[in-house]
């Protein structure tokens, strides 16, 4: 279905039961910003830049981003008078003497549209780090990686289908349940033959977009 609307040059927006359960506000913001409907809305030149600590990145993600606080060495937050409005966080990955980050998150305030926020975030990086090559993801039940291209990356491709350990309940990434985590005397059960044994099911998602900038 992804795909099929993707040739067609429409945006398929795909919404798992867990997140509008817990996640409702969240995904609701996302919906009205496509509309272009959002409550708020600020120009990013009236902002200033700020590196944060963690724990505040973390906090403006659990209340703002679908997927949650992140592991990030990088936290630039974007200020309209004094207030935390928009966040973009990177993380080093070293491959050699190259020097790459990705670009973990971004996002704004809650029902809040500022306009030009990931430009000035990423041309503040930029200028002030040093890297052979940035790489991120865009997660296609949600993005058609337009924000990328307004930022220059450039598409690498799809990375495939993806998918989740589900308990009728929740979703949990399937990192989580990797088979060397999983405790079993049977070594020669695989990863889907235990989980199924405990009531798991897999989910699959529409996997994700990968770009880099160099």
């Amino acid at each position: 279905k992804w795909k099929t609307c993707q040739a067609q040059n429409v945006q398929l927006i795909n919404i798992w039961e867990d997140d509008w359960q817990f996640k409702q506000d969240i995904v609701k913001s996302i919906i009205l910003n496509k509309l272009g409907k959002s409550k708020f809305k600020i120009n990013a030149r009236q902002c200033i830049i700020k590196n944060i600590s963690s724990e505040n990145s973390n906090n403006f993600l659990e209340q703002n981003h679908l997927q949650g606080m992140c592991q990030a060495s990088i936290h630039l937050g974007l200020f309209f008078k004094d207030e935390l409005v928009s966040l973009m966080t990177f993380g080093k990955r070293n491959l050699g003497k190259q020097i790459n980050f990705e670009m973990l998150r971004f996002c704004s305030k809650l029902n809040t549209n500022v306009i030009g926020s990931a430009s000035k975030l990423f041309s503040y990086f930029l200028k002030n780090y040093n890297f052979d090559k940035v790489v991120s993801y865009a997660n296609c039940d949600i993005s058609d990686g337009g924000l990328y291209k307004t930022l220059n990356f450039k598409e690498i491709g799809h990375t495939g289908v993806n998918y989740w350990w589900s308990d009728n309940q929740n979703k949990y990434h399937r990192s989580k349940f990797m088979k060397h985590k999983i405790v079993t005397d049977d070594k020669s059960k695989t990863e889907i033959e235990i989980m199924k044994e405990h009531g798991f099911n897999r989910i699959f998602g529409t996997g994700n977009l990968k770009f880099e900038y160099s």
